[in-house]
Order: structure tokens, then sequence, then C-alpha cells
């Protein structure tokens, strides 16, 4: 694993973190996996998040372009990845 693809871990997992500072305690949300790729003539990123809550599991997908900055866009993808669930976790 490159530093890069470090960092982007670290940045995902501090986004998670800072999540979950706000949100019901019974659950666990958790990095699987990040991934970069190119999509036409944009550079992208995707997250795949593991949200176990009341002994179930459910993968969320989270994608975001790459603008600017990478870990700007790494936090994007969290958060499109959680967004779809947040209400059943407050």
């Amino acid at each position: 694993m490159t530093s890069l693809q470090n960092r982007m871990r670290t940045t995902a997992c501090a986004a998670l973190n800072a999540v979950r500072l706000f949100l019901a305690e019974d659950f666990a949300l958790l990095l699987d996996d990040i991934y970069t790729y190119r999509i036409g003539n944009y550079q992208a990123i995707s997250v795949l998040i593991l949200l176990s809550m009341d002994e179930k599991e459910e993968y969320l997908l989270g994608s975001a372009l790459i603008k600017q900055d990478i870990y700007e866009g790494v936090v994007s993808a969290v958060l499109g990845a959680i967004n779809r669930r947040i209400g059943l976790l407050i």
C-alpha cells in the first residue's frame, strides 16, 4: 500500500470517526475499501463502508469526483455513502 493510499484511508477513517461523535453508539461504521479511478475525463474515488447495527450488516458505497484536493474527494465519498442511512443512525 502506498503512502497516498494510507493517507486516503486515514482521511476516510477520520471522517467516519467525526460522524460517530454525533450519532447513536449502537452501530459501527468501518472503512472496507477505497479506490480511485478515471471516468471520462475525470478522476474519481469510491469508498465502501460497512454499517453494522443490531446484528445486521450492510455495505454502503459512496463516490465523488476529485476536483482539486483528493482528500476533500475522500470525505465527500464517505459522506455520500452514509447519507442514505443517516436517518437510521440518529
